[in-house]
């Protein structure tokens, strides 16, 4: 591949990717001008736009008990693999497209670098918290 023709197609990456930033802050905007309590229909899916007062859903804790004599090592660590994880994929994928867009594809793919992958797909339900956390911890700073 010539150097004009990388040029060219990450020229219109950018451009694409502009266009999406573009509409997706239109979109924000136009839910931060609607009235508390907004029902807004996405699909199969309605969501308040901005309730009055978000309440968290309470967790429901574990019971945490010591496993018995017999119980083997392997029994316990199966069954926390099969916890569910805290994060979700669509923030984290959010939180590295924002970090890309700031910061470049190549800072990116070196803190990607440091979970052991190269994209943000590869990463494991149970890194997706601190991946969160890392692609946006510059963010809070600022």
């Amino acid at each position: 591949m010539s150097l004009e023709q990388a040029l060219a197609e990450n020229t219109a990456a950018i451009k694409e990717l502009t266009a999406v930033w573009s509409k997706l802050n239109a979109q924000a905007n136009a839910v931060d001008k609607m009235p508390a309590d907004t029902v807004v229909k996405a699909g199969p899916v309605e969501v308040v736009a901005k309730p009055e007062k978000a309440v968290a859903p309470k967790a429901e804790k574990a019971a945490v008990t010591k496993p018995a004599a017999s119980t083997t090592a392997s029994t316990a660590s199966s069954s926390t693999a099969d916890a569910a994880p805290a994060v979700d994929y669509a923030p984290v994928g959010a939180a590295i497209t924002a970090y890309a867009a700031t910061h470049g594809r190549d800072a990116t793919i070196a803190k990607l670098g440091d979970f052991g992958v190269a994209s943000g797909k590869a990463l494991k339900p149970e890194q997706y918290e601190a991946a969160l956390a890392a692609f946006t911890a510059e963010e809070e700073v600022a």
